[in-house]
C-alpha cells in the first residue's frame, strides 16, 4: 500500500516536471512496423487486426532477429533487460497464446522459467504474470494472438497495444508514456503492487492525460472500423 501511493506520487510529479512533447514517427495503418529505432531486422508484421476478425482477436507476427540488440547469439544483456522483452506483465480481459514458428522462445510463466521450440505454443490465461525472449541461436519468429474479452474498450484491441507500445518506445522511451499505453490496453506490470493496479491506475491515467501522455497516438493507431 505503502509503496504503490509513494509510486503514484512520485508519477504524478515526474508528469507534472515532464510533459509529453515527442515527434511521433507516423505508422499508421502499416502492417510493418518496427520495435526501436536503432535497430531496423527486429519488426512487428500485423497478420489479422481486430477489424479484421470481428473484433474478437488480434494476431501479429514478431520477428526478433539472432544477431540483434534482442537476439541470443550476440547480446551480452540478461534476457529481462533486452529492448524487446516487455516487463513481466498480466492481463485482466484478454487471454493470449505464443505460436512459435522459428527459433526458440524463452519465456517466465507465473514465476517459472521455461522453454517453447519450433511448432510448439504456450497459452496464458488472463491473470497469468508472463513475459518471453529469444533463447536460442536462430532468429525467432513468433505469432502473438491476443483475445478481446467483451469488456474490452472499442479501439482498445491487441493491434492497437501493439502499435503504440513500439511507437512511445521509438519515439518516447518513458516509463510514465509506457505505463499509460499499457494501463489503458489491459496490460498490467507485475513488478507493481495489484492494490496500484486495481486503485490507483485510473487516478494515475486521468493525471497523465491531462499533461499530454496519451493511451493512443493518432500517428500510430490505425483507425477501427
Amino acid at each position: 500500500m505503502k509503496r504503490a501511493i509513494v509510486f503514484l506520487l512520485l508519477s504524478i510529479v515526474f508528469v507534472y516536471i515532464r510533459q509529453d512533447k515527442a515527434q511521433r514517427s507516423i505508422t499508421a495503418g502499416q502492417r510493418i512496423i518496427p520495435v526501436n529505432s536503432h535497430y531496423e531486422g527486429d519488426i512487428i508484421e500485423f497478420v489479422l487486426r481486430s477489424n479484421e476478425t470481428g473484433h474478437t482477436h488480434s494476431t501479429i507476427k514478431q520477428t526478433i532477429k539472432r544477431d540483434g540488440p534482442c537476439g541470443n547469439l550476440l547480446s551480452n544483456a540478461h534476457p529481462l533487460k533486452r529492448p524487446c522483452t516487455p516487463p513481466i506483465h498480466y492481463h485482466l480481459k484478454q487471454d493470449e497464446k505464443f505460436d512459435i514458428k522459428q527459433g526458440r522462445l524463452g519465456y517466465i510463466l507465473n514465476g517459472m522459467n521455461g522453454t517453447k521450440e519450433t511448432n510448439e505454443s504456450l497459452f496464458i490465461p488472463k491473470s497469468a504474470c508472463h513475459t518471453f525472449w529469444s533463447a536460442g541461436d536462430d532468429d525467432l519468429v513468433v505469432y502473438i494472438t491476443l483475445y478481446n474479452d467483451h469488456g474490452m474498450v472499442p479501439g482498445r484491441s491487441a493491434d492497437s497495444y501493439f502499435e503504440n507500445i513500439n511507437g512511445v518506445r521509438r519515439d518516447s522511451p518513458s516509463l510514465i508514456a509506457t505505463l499509460q499505453v499499457q494501463i489503458g490496453h489491459d496490460i498490467y506490470r507485475c513488478d507493481l503492487p495489484r492494490l496500484f493496479n486495481s486503485m490507483f491506475s485510473k487516478l494515475f491515467q486521468i493525471v497523465a492525460l491531462a499533461l499530454g501522455y496519451q493511451i493512443q497516438y493518432v500517428e500510430y493507431t490505425t483507425p477501427v472500423i
